[in-house]
């Protein structure tokens, strides 16, 4: 249950901050949210315990805002940091 409720959680969460968040800041937002709820399901889903949840799921999370970062800054011929 914990492997569908969380995920569920993470992207309405995502959604929720991407409705109040500027226009730039969508791409990231979502998958952020979608990062971590992907290793939520991930985690859970092979029977992980808690903290292995939140290692996949930093993880993903971390992956996701970089990538998203990356794409930005390259559509808009500038740097990311």
């Amino acid at each position: 249950m914990a492997g569908v409720a969380f995920p569920t959680a993470f992207l309405a969460a995502g959604f929720l901050a991407a409705t109040l968040l500027p226009a730039d800041l969508l791409p990231a937002a979502f998958l952020a949210a979608a990062g971590f709820a992907a290793g939520l399901a991930f985690a859970t889903g092979f029977g992980a315990g808690f903290f292995w949840a939140l290692d996949f799921s930093a993880a993903f999370t971390l992956l996701a805002t970089m990538t998203a970062l990356a794409s930005q800054s390259l559509s808009k011929n500038r740097p990311v940091l």
